[in-house]
């Protein structure tokens, strides 16, 4: 009896050890934030998809090491898959656009590589790697894609109704206070069809990770 319980100790302490790391790192780069943020402009780091993921990404972390009561504990499948989806879509537009032109989403402020690859990159993956594989998501999809829905709706509705009227910078092509530069140089069309597609990735994302639950569910049945 004994013997089983060291087993199951040495067996769950890694993945306990990580899913601290995860917390830890997450909540020192969301506070961390608050002291570079621009305080002057509506919205703060809050106006930018990225530490909507990472204040998700907090969440999360804290969710899987049980620290939430049970109205919380009751979607877990679907928060964590949403964030799972929330995170795919950071770290695609990111680098797309990265890769066309920094500026199109850093603008002329200089980049710090640190929290740069953490954000776009390290946070995801960590989020990937506990949500995904070890923790196990997408088992609800209909009301995982429901919460998807919303999350996204609430961020094109935030930075369309409330960031952009009330900032005034960054300045663009066609309007102003858009966070990401490249949008202020497409009109209301433009963007709305750049939301569009960006919703339609996100969606096949999210059928990906459903199919992949299903053949590894049909693959562990067979076994």
């Amino acid at each position: 009896m004994i013997r089983k319980e060291v087993a199951n100790l040495m067996y769950y302490s890694p993945i306990l050890l990580f899913r601290w790391l995860n917390l830890a790192l997450s909540s020192t780069y969301f506070i961390y934030l608050f002291f570079i943020t621009d305080h002057s402009m509506l919205g703060w780091q809050f106006r930018y998809l990225t530490i909507w993921a990472l204040t998700a990404n907090c969440f999360s972390s804290a969710l899987m090491l049980n620290a939430f009561p049970k109205v919380f504990t009751d979607s877990k499948n679907e928060i964590i898959t949403s964030i799972i989806i929330l995170n795919a879509a950071v770290v695609f537009l990111y680098w797309r656009l990265h890769f066309i032109d920094p500026k199109l989403i850093n603008g002329d402020n200089a980049r710090i590589w640190y929290l740069d690859y953490y954000l776009h990159l390290v946070g995801p993956v960590m989020q990937w790697i506990d949500g995904a594989l070890i923790y196990g998501a997408f088992k609800k999809p209909l009301k995982s894609f429901k919460y998807i829905i919303i999350l996204f709706a609430s961020y094109t509705l935030w930075i369309e109704l409330i960031v952009q009227p009330y900032n005034s910078i960054p300045e663009g092509t066609v309007t102003s206070g858009l966070p990401y530069p490249f949008l202020n140089n497409l009109n209301l069309i433009d963007r709305l069809e750049f939301y569009s597609k960006n919703m339609f990735f996100v969606v096949c994302v999210f059928f990906v990770g459903i199919t992949a639950t299903w053949v590894k569910k049909q693959t562990l049945n067979n076994k």
